[in-house]
Order: C-alpha cells, then structure tokens, then sequence
C-alpha cells in the first residue's frame, strides 16, 4: 500500500506550530469553583467549598489565630458567621477585613471552619484541619474543606462550657429555645430564653443542646420549651444543674420527658401505666388522696406524662416522682375531672403497676402487661382500647 506523506516548507511549519501555540486550551474552572460573592476592594473575599452533604440550612462558621476564637467558641459568633451562597449548595462566604483581625495576626497564622450541625473540619484521617493563606484585600479565594467531624464516628466531642442540657427534639418547631426561672429568673435571656447552642450526636441520637454556662452549677430553675416564644409547652421541672448532663426528649405531641442516651425514656420514681377502656386517652389524669392529699396536683390532679408501648398495647403512664416513694395513696382516673371512676384504694408508690380502666367498677390490676387479654373481663377489640396495629 502507498502511503502519502505531505510535506510542509521550514517556513510553512513554523507558521503551523506558531497557530497551534495559539489554540491552547484555557484553565478549567468548574461551577462549584465559580467567586459567587462579589470582590471588594477593602476586604479579602473568602469562599469555602463546604463538604459534600452539607445542609444548606447550616451554620458554618470561620475561626483561627487571627479573630482569636477556637472551634467551640466560634459557633454562634455572629460577626465570624458565613453567609450561604444564592446561587450554590455548595459555597459559603465571608469578608475579611484585616483591621478587625486580632494582635497583628494574618491567614498566614491558621484558619479554620466549623458546621454547627456536623462540629469542626477534619482531614481524610480524621484530624482537625488549619488552613493557611496569603491573601491580600481585593481578591477572591477558594477554600475546600474535606469533612467534618461528624462523618467519622457519628459523635462530635465538644467541649461544653458548664452545665449542658441535651433535648431529642421531636416537636417540629422551626426554632426550638429554652426559657428558665427558679433560682436566677430569666436566666440566659429573657422570654423566649436561649436558642440551640448547636447540634451532637451522643450514641448514635442527634440532639439539640443548651450550655447552660459556666458558675450556673447548683441553680434550680424550671424549663420551658417554646417554638421561639409560639406553642409554648408545660413547664419541666424544676431541674438542679451539674456536671452531669440533662438529657431530655419533646415528642411530636409536645410532652417533655427524660431521656437517657441509649434512646429509653428515663421514668421519674415509679410509674402508674393505665390501659384506657373508656376512650379518654390523654384527657385522662390522675388524682391523688391518702398520705399526702392533692399529691401531684389538685382536683383533676396529674396530667398523662406519656405514652408507652408494652407488647401490642399503647398505655397511658403517670411518673410519680422519685421523692413520693413511700406514700400510700388512693387514685382517682377522670376525664379531666368531668366524669371519674371509681378509686383504686390504697397503692404503695414504690413498684410500678399497671391498671385497666373500664366502665364497670375500680380500676383492675393487669398482671401480665403484655397479653392484658388474658385477662376474662377484658375485650381487646373494644373500640376503646388503643391496641397498636
């Protein structure tokens, strides 16, 4: 076979390899990387390529030798906040201005970010991160952050500054805050009280929390719990701080109960649990008479304090309190005082117990709380009962 082979004049290849020279492809520089802020003359324009998976409702914050704070103390610091980009799930930004900048220090000195959902930045081995960057005011600079340290072991340690309370919150409030008085009224703001301080996953439960803050150990305060100062729940309480935490839950139906961090709700002394036979389900409360009258509340008296599941069937339950043990009291169920029945006389608080409320008679001890229907006077497919599905 023949081949042709075109040649080219010294000149004529020159003149081709000066055009080509010409036609080099230009950087590449992807969405993500595109400045979404604009560059002020006065200012280092700082953007951070956030994590994969950040939300774009975080809060990121900025924090280093140069402003002086450290990971923990950044969070909530408004003036080191970045803003979230209007055209990028991606981007963060924030405007450095050197004067504001503490002891002589520059981004040469180290920076760094934190999530306030998912904690600080961390590396590929899971190590903090610090940045350092020579950039002068008028220009725009890309960061990228690896992960934070929520991607690593499900648990961001942070250092808590004094009492801490830790709430699994179920509520659905768009901005859950804590009001407290008792010892020191208004204590850490006035009403609606404090916002989340930030967001740590204890084995394995994402839960909101409060710093109480440091020299509050020993207060005695009551809680209350509020949709920033909307749909405010019953007060909790009242709750003595110390260096042990307080690990609450608020369920979707608003009731604020103990929590321990294995997810089990924690009982406060011993426990009534009623199956409900009349339908009154949580209009039921409970009165108390006998050693000590009006125990937990005059007439209607108590509040259901939750629900609980036991083999197939939903109880209504009553946490007694700790300090009642002892006491023996007579109890009175009603539909919130507008219809009652008839006593369950003489109950030692101190073992739980549980009790199926019908229409006829005192309430019944149920000996075995899982198959209630072995019991001969009870239907379990009364319309009444609540009998999870």
């Amino acid at each position: 076979m023949k081949t042709n082979i075109k040649l080219y004049s010294v000149p004529t290849l020159v003149g081709l390899l000066a055009a080509l020279a010409g036609c080099q492809p230009k950087e590449l520089v992807f969405d993500h990387e595109q400045t979404q802020f604009e560059v002020m003359d006065n200012a280092i324009l700082l953007e951070l390529i956030a994590p994969v998976g950040t939300a774009v409702d975080d809060e990121i914050y900025i924090f280093g030798e140069f402003n002086g704070l450290d990971e923990r103390s950044a969070v909530g610091t408004i003036a080191w906040q970045m803003e979230k980009a209007a055209n990028s799930d991606n981007k963060w930004g924030i405007y450095l201005f050197p004067e504001d900048f503490v002891s002589g220090k520059t981004l040469t000195d180290g920076f760094s970010f934190v999530s306030k959902k998912s904690g600080g930045e961390r590396d590929i081995k899971g190590q903090p991160v610090m940045h350092t960057l020579d950039a002068t005011v008028g220009t725009a600079n890309n960061v990228w952050a690896d992960r934070w340290a929520a991607y690593f072991s499900g648990t961001v340690t942070i250092d808590h500054n004094g009492p801490v309370v830790y709430v699994q919150d179920e509520s659905g409030f768009g901005k859950l805050t804590l009001y407290m008085y008792g010892d020191i009224d208004d204590l850490n703001g006035s009403w609606p009280g404090m916002s989340v301080t930030g967001y740590e996953t204890v084995n394995g439960l994402e839960l909101a929390y409060f710093d109480i803050g440091e020299g509050n150990e020993g207060l005695s305060e009551t809680l209350i719990f509020s949709d920033n100062g909307a749909d405010q729940l019953a007060d909790y309480g009242p709750v003595t701080f110390s260096s042990e935490p307080v690990y609450l839950h608020i369920s979707a139906d608003g009731r604020v109960e103990k929590l321990n961090i294995d997810g089990v709700v924690v009982h406060d002394g011993a426990v009534v649990y009623v199956l409900d036979g009349m339908g009154w389900g949580m209009s039921t409360t409970l009165y108390m008479w006998g050693d000590v009258d009006d125990l937990n509340g005059g007439w209607p008296g108590m509040s259901v304090t939750g629900t609980a599941v036991v083999g197939d069937y939903t109880y209504l339950y009553y946490d007694l309190g700790e300090a009642n043990s002892g006491l023996t009291e007579h109890l009175i169920f009603s539909n919130n005082g507008a219809s009652q029945r008839p006593d369950y006389d003489d109950y030692l608080i101190g073992e739980d117990i549980y009790l199926y409320m019908g229409s006829e008679g005192a309430p019944t001890v149920i000996e075995d709380p899982e198959n209630p229907g072995e019991v001969e006077w009870f239907n379990p497919k009364a319309t009444s009962i609540s009998v999870v599905p």
